[in-house]
């Protein structure tokens, strides 16, 4: 069972990173939506 607070830490750290890129999530995102 993973514990809620791991998710909570990769949670943090994907969006300090989609932050830090934000135009390599933004193309990220577009791929997803298309």
């Amino acid at each position: 069972m993973p514990s809620s607070l791991s998710v909570l830490k990769m949670s943090m750290a994907m969006n300090k990173a989609i932050k830090r890129h934000r135009n390599l999530w933004m193309m990220v995102q577009r791929t997803v939506v298309k």
